[in-house]
């Protein structure tokens, strides 16, 4: 029977250290990959952010958003605030407002979203008188205008007093240079108690 040498079961020292130098090895390895990954994600992540910052950017300056100063019902030019810092108001570098004409100049020329928010609402006794109330947004090009967006609210007969509400959209294609202004017109009694509230427009390029 063959005896066995118990010193050869024992690991050469050689050995041993070889197999923590692989093992050392291998740590660094693991730490220099999921660093790697780590680094990858991080300008992934700002290459993302960057370009969202970016698209932020070109909507700020490719929209306006107005508010309605007209409270009146009657057939008038409508007056908008769109100054910083009055409530929601804000006219990004491809427009221009003429505080004097009340029109939205266009520096830019595309494909535009219009939207706009009427409100109406009771203000006295006398609402029981039927009547229309019409916004309509032109697109006006050297003189020559067209129906960009219009927006309507008709009063019923002994209507409750509860405030009217509509959201009007639509898409116009705009020039450079472009103005873009809204007129109010309203049918019914003269002496009404109902006006408009909290009414507001907007512009975008798609």
């Amino acid at each position: 029977m063959t005896s066995i040498n118990p010193e050869s079961l024992q690991k050469h020292p050689h050995s041993r250290g070889l197999e923590k130098c692989l093992v050392g090895s291998v740590i660094i390895l693991f730490i220099t990959v999921a660093a790697a990954c780590v680094c990858f994600f991080i300008v992934i992540q700002g290459m993302q952010l960057d370009r969202e910052q970016k698209k932020d950017l070109a909507f700020g300056q490719n929209c306006a958003h107005l508010l309605g100063n007209t409270v009146l019902l009657k057939n008038v030019t409508m007056e908008w605030s769109s100054s910083k810092g009055m409530g929601q108001a804000f006219v990004g570098d491809q427009f221009s407002y003429d505080n004097d004409l009340h029109m939205l100049n266009t520096k830019a020329q595309g494909v535009f979203y219009l939207y706009l928010q009427m409100n109406v609402r009771c203000t006295g006794p006398r609402c029981k008188a039927a009547g229309r109330v019409t916004i309509t947004v032109f697109n006006s090009d050297d003189g020559d205008r067209s129906v960009a967006l219009e927006c309507a609210i008709d009063i019923p007969t002994d209507s409750s007093t509860k405030p009217i509400s509509k959201n009007c959209v639509s898409l116009v294609s705009v020039l450079e240079g472009n103005k873009i202004y809204a007129h109010l017109t309203f049918s019914g009694e003269r002496d009404t108690d109902w006006q408009l509230d909290n009414t507001d427009f907007g512009i975008f390029l798609v």
